[in-house]
This record gives structure tokens, C-alpha cells and sequence, in this order.
């Protein structure tokens, strides 16, 4: 049975059933936003004075998933002869699931300033392009999302078409939300 596109986008997060729940969550949701925002404050700053190392990249990506409540499970191994990974696109935090996992990097798609993004795995478009990546590390994988626009993953997007030509070994990567 196909999945229509309506069944692809959960539009009513709150469907006025639970506003009960919802009275008595506020006061607790708030105060999680509250040590969020100054956690993130906190890794942001960190992510300026620290060096721009591995280990250093590593730590603060694990404070990040902490920090935004990702909590990320691997199912099957990374294919060390590939180096571009395909996945789904289900949230803004999936470069940093991915990034902390399996260590690739993606493509800058949501905008976050260039010094906190290399922590979140979020690299500028333009660095691909110079090849900078590969300098970089040419045993990190690149992460493409091509669907362009996140689901509530219960099916793909169409894939938008890229102007690039990869010739290197791909491997597919199902991102999922629990």
C-alpha cells in the first residue's frame, strides 16, 4: 500500500486533546529549554577556544548529543572503502547523529555559524568543492542527504538531482527516529 505525501509530515504536533498534559509539562519543558539553551551557549563558546582536534571534535559532539537529547544506536558496520554515505533526512540534528557515530562530515544545509558547525559535522559547501575535505581527513566519509527537506520518516522524499558526479563507492544509511 503506498504512503500518500500528507502521511510523510506530522503537520499537528499538539492535537488539543492533551492540553491537561500540556499545562502541567510547561513549567518542566521550560526549565529543560532554559539548561538547553545555556548548555549549548556553553559548547558553542567551547567550540571557538578549543583546538579544532579530533578528540576535542569528538567530546563536544558527545556534549551536543547530550545536550539536545540525541540519542544515537548503530545497527550494522560503516563500510571503511566507502566514502559518501547516502541517508534519509528526518530532523536538522541528523549531521550530528551521523557525525558522532560513523565520523562523517556533511554539507552545510541549515545555518549555524561556521565555527560551532565543524562540532555538529556541518561542513560549508565550498570546502567540498576546493576538495578541503579530503585534505582534512581522508578517511572521513561525506554524509549527502538528497531528499531536501525532512520527514517524519515513515517514507522518501524524491531525491532532488545533484550536480556532481560521484564515482566512489556509496553506501546507503536509514536514519530513524525512536
Amino acid at each position: 500500500m503506498p504512503i500518500t505525501v500528507d502521511k510523510l509530515v506530522n503537520d499537528d504536533r499538539f492535537s488539543g486533546e492533551n492540553v491537561l498534559q500540556f499545562i502541567l509539562y510547561l513549567p518542566f519543558g521550560i526549565v529543560l529549554l532554559a539548561i538547553r539553551i545555556i548548555l549549548a551557549l556553553i559548547l558553542w563558546i567551547a567550540s571557538i577556544l578549543l583546538p579544532n582536534t579530533q578528540t576535542v571534535r569528538q567530546l563536544l559532539s558527545t556534549f551536543a548529543c547530550c545536550t539536545f537529547g540525541v540519542y544515537v544506536k548503530l545497527k550494522g558496520s560503516k563500510d571503511p572503502r566507502c566514502s559518501v554515505m547516502v541517508a534519509n533526512c528526518v530532523s536538522c540534528l541528523d549531521a550530528l547523529a551521523a557525525s558522532h557515530v560513523l565520523g562523517t562530515v556533511s554539507l552545510k544545509k541549515w545555518k549555524v555559524p561556521p565555527f560551532f558547525a565543524s562540532t555538529l559535522g556541518i561542513k560549508n559547501a565550498a570546502q567540498f568543492v576546493r576538495k578541503q575535505h579530503f585534505a582534512d581527513g581522508p578517511n572521513k566519509s561525506m554524509l549527502l542527504q538528497p531528499e531536501g527537506g525532512a520527514t517524519n520518516g515513515k517514507g522518501l522524499l524524491k531525491f532532488t538531482e545533484w550536480p556532481v558526479q560521484i564515482g566512489n563507492r556509496i553506501q546507503p544509511v536509514t536514519i530513524s527516529k525512536y
